[in-house]
């Protein structure tokens, strides 16, 4: 997909010690590992730890080992 398709964000909000920046997907990926980012491929919802998450189609976020986990133990579509 083109960069700067409407639906695919180019900035993602990142907030790191009280300050919120934005950064591009390569640079998400470059901070915390390609591994931890993951994209989900539709919309999701799920309780993790009793928290309500919620992914957006093509908005990547970043994970840790037990989120990670728990997304491939409730088979939701991220890669």
């Amino acid at each position: 997909m083109p960069y700067g398709t409407s639906y695919i964000p180019d900035l993602i909000s990142h907030a790191s010690g009280g300050v919120t920046s934005s950064l591009t997907a390569s640079q998400l990926a470059s901070k915390f590992g390609a591994a931890n980012v993951k994209t989900p491929t539709k919309n999701f919802s799920f309780c993790y730890n009793g928290h309500h998450i919620s992914g957006r189609a093509g908005v990547p976020f970043v994970v840790d080992v037990g989120l990670a986990a728990a997304l491939a133990a409730a088979n939701a579509p991220v890669v």
